[in-house]
């Protein structure tokens, strides 16, 4: 299973569609099923519906509309190309949630379809806009048209009818290849570069969701995955790789101020560079905690655990907006 979602007392999770290993060449099965979208009711964990989606490869990477009851999925290495599904949460008399638009990113033309992505890259984390009501989803590499090669955002809306649901703008970010994405508190997107080219550092950026402005931010090279915004600092997090390859150079938390976007400092986070990448992490609105996950014995020196070989959550504490006082407070042992 891969993404999650937690909605009024319900947890929707993406699942791959069932296959046979090793027959297919791109990702080493041959799906004999479609992927779904199941809802959970959290108190029981009772499967209580199951959305066919009619996806070859694993859902993937969602966010939720609360104004309009939209849940986003994306299919992000689907064959020919990937998609996304947008399905109400408003469950019928029978307990189903129906699908109200499939929008496919193969370059067609018309409210099902949208620009051409790059297939090995697939699409990346959306991001709920409270201001514009719409969607916000990363995509790493465009395969058509001006843009083919560079990454950017494309801007889904969520108003009207299933025929008014589209890609409405579409972001340019070029040396980004973006990835994780977070909603500050001024229109501003920070998105999760990775390298790009992959051999060479790329950049960090703030987009500017209602004027496109795009704020790159030394300090942090780009290699970065997943992203937040936190809310107690005022500050974004970034979980970012600082070497070429992904195996090399130090491995950081890297912190930006929201309000002016100032770089702030970068936390080690594998300090060894023993591999294992640094790549999921999240803050606590409430403390200011800063949770990263880290990978076991062998892969990172700040994870000391030796059995069970276990990987380990490092914590950070808020301190003051200033990265000398953003310490390692200390791991806890992944059970």
């Amino acid at each position: 299973m891969a993404s999650l979602q937690s909605i009024t007392g319900k947890i929707w999770v993406t699942d791959a569609p069932p296959g046979t290993p090793h027959l297919c060449p791109f990702t080493g099965f041959s799906p004999t099923g479609d992927s779904t979208i199941k809802v959970l009711d959290l108190r029981t964990g009772t499967v209580k519906d199951t959305i066919h989606n009619g996806g070859n490869h694993r859902a993937d990477e969602v966010a939720f509309d609360p104004r309009h009851q939209i849940f986003i999925v994306a299919n992000p290495a689907d064959e020919p190309f990937p998609f996304v599904t947008l399905i109400s949460t408003i469950p019928d008399a029978n307990g189903h949630h129906h699908i109200i638009k499939k929008i496919f990113f193969d370059g067609g033309h018309g409210p099902n379809h949208a620009l051409a992505v790059d297939p090995a890259n697939g699409l990346e984390q959306p991001t709920w806009d409270p201001r514009t009501g719409n969607f916000f989803m990363a995509v790493p590499s465009f395969g058509l048209g001006a843009a083919a090669g560079d990454g950017g955002v494309v801007e889904i809306t969520t108003h009207g009818d299933a025929d008014d649901m589209r890609v409405a703008r579409v972001f340019v970010v070029p040396d980004c290849t973006p990835q994780g994405t977070a909603l500050g508190p001024d229109d501003e997107l920070f998105l999760g570069c990775n390298a790009s080219p992959p051999d060479v550092a790329g950049r960090v950026v703030v987009l500017n969701i209602r004027t496109g402005a795009q704020t790159s931010i030394p300090g942090i090279k780009g290699g970065c995955d997943e992203v937040w915004f936190d809310k107690f600092s005022n500050h974004f997090l970034g979980a970012c790789h600082q070497g070429v390859p992904a195996t090399s150079g130090p491995q950081v938390l890297g912190s930006i101020d929201a309000d002016p976007i100032l770089f702030d400092g970068n936390a080690a986070t594998n300090p060894g560079n023993a591999g294992g990448r640094i790549h999921a992490l999240a803050a606590d609105d409430f403390t200011g905690r800063v949770f990263v996950a880290a990978p076991g014995p062998g892969k990172n020196t700040l994870c000391t655990n030796t059995s069970p070989p276990n990987g380990c959550l490092l914590i950070f504490t808020p301190g003051s907006l200033d990265s000398d006082d953003r310490s390692d407070e200390g791991r806890r042992n992944r059970r």
